[in-house]
């Protein structure tokens, strides 16, 4: 059963749900949403799931500052204000289909798809991925020039 309130905001419907996120209507906020994260890790396109004792409120915390960061930095977001330890208010919007993946170690799908590269290997810098937010496509890499035509 979904919550009614949260942090003295009533929530309406659902409107969508990931494997690390929940995003509610704020009827009483037009234009407004919250997104609730979720004591969930996920790997291999959600197949393996774990649920993370204080996961929920480490993300928003982290998503809090990069948002403040671009926001500074004259990016405009959808990121409003934060809302208690596990969610944050924000716009409405359409989500741009990116996702940006940081690895310190080699392990999982990396490894899968650079076999000459050994399980557990340390990237020094870490190394960051860029991909397309797909999984029925498995989140394919993407390079610069697909990212700027989307």
């Amino acid at each position: 059963m979904s919550p009614t309130h949260f942090e003295g905001y009533q929530l309406g419907n659902l409107l969508i749900e990931g494997k690390t996120k929940q995003v509610y209507d704020l009827p009483d906020e037009p234009g407004l949403c919250l997104l609730l994260s979720k004591d969930r890790i996920t790997a291999f396109d959600g197949l393996k799931a774990h649920e993370l004792q204080g996961k929920a409120a480490i993300s928003n915390t982290t998503n809090g500052h990069v948002f403040r960061l671009l926001n500074n930095a004259g990016i405009r977001t959808a990121y409003v204000k934060p809302c208690g330890e596990r969610a944050f208010i924000a716009r409405k919007c359409r989500m741009i289909p990116i996702e940006w993946v940081t690895r310190r170690l080699a392990t999982g799908s990396f490894v899968r798809l650079n076999p000459e590269v050994p399980e557990g290997y340390r990237f020094a810098p870490p190394k960051q991925e860029t991909c397309f937010k797909d999984d029925a496509s498995h989140d394919p890499l993407w390079c610069d020039e697909q990212i700027v035509q989307i």
